[in-house]
């Protein structure tokens, strides 16, 4: 009688544990078609990631010529912009922007509403008649050494008046995660297989910093060094950007980056402002994320002062909150409103585009 019922639950055990496996995993595969189908309502592509990269030239990842970046199409020269003609007027200005995702705007749909476009839009207003172009170069995942090569092979050919440089966010993950690694307080791994097939598990990731701390999600202890350790590799690598960019074109802008996080939030807003930085960054707090890009502007201050370059500062424009930002880094459609509104003020009054205007309208007459 007793092994009878011995049998009888150990059934209603596996019982037990096979429905539970199996709402759970219903629940999973719900949820996971759920994102997906939300991903692809709002971006145009359900894959749990918006960019296709291919080597663009010996050594360089790009995007992939003619791909589209969820609903953001991607021209056949490979840059986030209208397509390039093959032979310019010689009247025509065409600018060229270098910089990571913030200067691609991801979030950002509509090519207008970028902040590249719109400082040119402002330019084209100003100087009404006179032809321009542009090529935004942004790449996700870029930084100043990496728009080095990317200036080098693929836009130099193209021959811009002017170049605006826009970097920070992606420089201070390269030398951060390089002292943390060298401390032992964080080591890069692969990207786990619910990394890379699930957007559901991606999306959770991503939340979860809401409520917690990414350092003890992740397991990671705070790195303990000064911020201005990050600074030296940054000045270096901008440093032979600007000297490069000079050599391209005597017009070059470089402006100082905008962070959400500010001094004077309270810690909850803090932990909100620097939430997505600290997903990928988890061994920095939010005062050292702020220190941080405060050196980094310092940084680009120092640098710029010791080039012939034109500096745009002014970050402080921009408030640090949900109006302005999408996350830590990425602009809104304001946000990228008052920064091109302050690169256009000071480019639009720089004797060297003045210049640069005069040479090009004495060649639309001459062509008239």
């Amino acid at each position: 009688m007793k092994r009878g019922v011995g049998k009888h639950n150990q059934r209603l055990r596996r019982r037990r544990f096979l429905a539970l496996f199996l709402g759970l995993l219903l629940t999973a595969t719900l949820l996971e078609t759920g994102v997906r189908l939300r991903q692809s309502l709002k971006f145009g592509k359900s894959s749990s990631t918006l960019y296709e990269f291919t080597e663009v030239s010996p050594g360089l990842r790009g995007l992939v010529p003619g791909s589209r970046a969820g609903r953001i199409p991607i021209n056949s020269q490979g840059f986030r912009s209208p397509e390039l003609e093959p032979v310019r007027t010689p009247s025509r200005i065409r600018v060229a922007f270098l910089g990571g995702s913030t200067t691609f705007c991801s979030g950002i749909e509509q090519e207008a509403r970028t902040w590249p476009a719109l400082v040119v839009q402002r330019l084209a207003e100003q100087w009404p008649g006179l032809p321009m172009d542009y090529v935004n170069a942004g790449v996700p995942g870029y930084s100043s050494e990496t728009s080095l090569r990317n200036l080098k092979a693929r836009v130099a050919p193209w021959k811009p008046d002017v170049l605006v440089i826009y970097h920070a966010t992606n420089d201070l993950a390269r030398e951060s995660r390089r002292i943390a690694q060298e401390q032992g307080v964080w080591q890069e791994s692969a990207p786990s297989w619910l990394d890379t097939h699930s957007l559901a598990w991606s999306l959770i990731r991503k939340n979860l910093p809401r409520t917690s701390s990414p350092s003890s999600i992740l397991n990671c202890p705070v790195l303990n060094c000064p911020v201005e350790d990050f600074v030296p590799g940054f000045e270096q690598s901008l440093g032979a950007l600007l000297a490069e960019a000079k050599r391209v074109t005597p017009v070059v802008v470089v402006a100082t980056f905008r962070h959400r996080v500010r001094s004077h939030l309270s810690p909850e807003e803090k932990r909100e402002a620097c939430r997505t930085s600290r997903l990928y960054l988890p061994f920095l707090t939010e005062d050292q994320l702020l220190d941080s890009f405060l050196a980094y502007n310092r940084a680009i201050r120092k640098v710029a002062s010791a080039q012939p370059v034109l500096l745009v500062e002014g970050e402080e424009e921009t408030p640090g909150d949900a109006t302005h930002f999408l996350d830590s880094v990425h602009l809104t459609q304001r946000g990228c409103q008052l920064l091109a509104e302050r690169i256009a003020r000071e480019l639009g009054a720089a004797p060297e585009w003045l210049q640069l205007v005069a040479d090009k309208q004495s060649r639309l007459s001459d062509s008239d």
